[in-house]
């Protein structure tokens, strides 16, 4: 009845259908997870190449390489039945052909950005507002080249055969969507976790009640109102408008609790490693003891409390988070330098730059509506882009340490040669 088993409006056909020729062939999950690994272990081979476009600096390249081999979550997330690898894989193909586009301007690198776009959005519906920040280019774009008169069909056809191979793709989706739920959106998850979500954390957060209650009376309450079921609100995306707007009704009168839920999960969104709750779940950590959200309880109550609470409860444990997230925070603030230094350099650097921040920002806008749920992995899309840019950061700062050094050894042996 549910997915990931079958498809449904909620889940993509992409990744189900793998599940269900892999049971059928092989009764066996084991293939999908064996496919799984070996797609995400060309995600290296993409940072590289991404890298090599952005930056001349090889210490730069190598050090996102590693990043993206070794990090404890994208090793992690390879072996899980989860679509996340795929999907990304297939989105950094469109972001390579859409790059090489802007070097190229070549109608074939935009129709293949297109297609690869929607095969990731059908494995994984995160990136499907991407399309329409690629059409804001490409009309931004045709105006250029229509008032330097360079002739409007050089933007034009680029842009139609993105939307072509884009379209191409989801179109079966869409229609079936259209046919069962009279909408042509490709999943219902996305506007509804606005309510289901955000909203939930929010009154959750201001009254201290529990995530689950708040979740289970929010949707009886919708679902009464409109004479659906609870069910439907997870499975029938026509209701994601409405959703959506009982969710921002909630949010206009909760003001200074929204504010608040909004900046844990943005600082979730960065910092959030996971490091523990995977400890637990591969039993290396007793499971079931954190029940608690430490990111609620650092807020409220400060940082000596919520090590107290996790240190109680974990032991010397405390040190797999602590250093998790002192991690993620590392990488968080080195990215943000990268970009900053990045855009002040200029030329390529500076363009890709821009375009690195942009995916970055994209995915973390669009993880808020899922508030105070697994931040981590609604952020594995932007890993390489925080591990490039953050590694451009470290990179730039041991060039400038070494050239210090250099400059102060040869005034030294100056000072030296000087000497009687």
């Amino acid at each position: 009845e549910y997915a990931p088993f079958l498809p449904d409006s909620r889940f993509p056909p992409i990744f189900p259908l793998l599940i269900a020729g892999s049971l059928a062939l092989f009764n066996s999950f084991v293939p999908v997870l064996i496919f799984n690994m070996t797609v995400a272990s060309l995600i290296p081979a993409f940072v590289y190449l991404l890298g090599k476009k952005f930056t001349d600096s090889s210490r730069t390249v190598s050090i996102a390489v590693f990043l993206s081999a070794f990090e404890p979550l994208m090793i992690i997330f390879s072996v899980l039945l989860i679509p996340h690898p795929i999907s990304l894989v297939l989105l950094l193909f469109s972001f390579l052909f859409f790059i090489r586009f802007f070097e190229t301007q070549k109608s074939g690198d935009s129709a293949a950005s297109g297609l690869f776009l929607g095969l990731s959005v059908l494995v994984r519906p995160h990136g499907k507002l991407l399309a329409g920040f690629a059409l804001l280019f490409f009309l931004a774009a045709l105006l250029r080249k229509i008032r330097t008169h360079e002739g409007w069909k050089r933007a034009f056809f680029p842009a139609a055969l993105f939307f072509v191979g884009f379209f191409l793709i989801l179109s079966p989706w869409m229609a079936r969507n259209y046919f069962n739920f009279g909408t042509f959106d490709i999943s219902s998850t996305g506007f509804r976790n606005v309510y289901t979500d955000f909203a939930v954390s929010v009154v959750s957060y201001k009254t201290g009640r529990e995530y689950g209650e708040v979740e289970q009376g929010l949707e009886e309450n919708f679902a009464s109102r409109h004479s659906i079921t609870t069910q439907d609100i997870d499975r029938d995306p026509q209701w994601g408008s409405a959703l959506a707007r009982e969710g921002m009704r909630i949010l206009a009168e909760n003001p200074k609790d929204t504010a608040t839920v909004f900046l844990i999960v943005l600082s979730s969104f960065f910092t959030q490693d996971l490091y523990m709750y995977f400890s637990q779940w591969f039993g290396l950590l007793k499971s079931g003891t954190i029940d608690f959200s430490p990111s609620v309880v650092l807020v409220k109550e400060g940082p000596v409390k919520l090590f107290g609470l996790v240190w109680e409860r974990l032991g010397a444990g405390v040190f797999i988070p602590f250093f998790g997230r002192v991690f993620w925070t590392g990488i968080a603030l080195f990215s943000f330098a990268g970009f900053v230094i990045a855009v002040a350099r200029g030329g390529t650097e500076r363009t890709l730059a821009l375009f690195f921040g942009f995916i970055i920002a994209y995915y973390a806008a669009t993880s808020m509506v899922a508030a105070f749920s697994a931040q981590g992995f609604h952020r594995y899309p932007a890993n390489v882009f925080l591990f490039l840019l953050s590694s451009y950061a470290v990179s730039h700062l041991l060039s400038v340490w070494f050239n210090r050094r250099k400059r102060a050894d040869a005034t030294r042996a100056e000072h030296i040669s000087f000497q009687p």
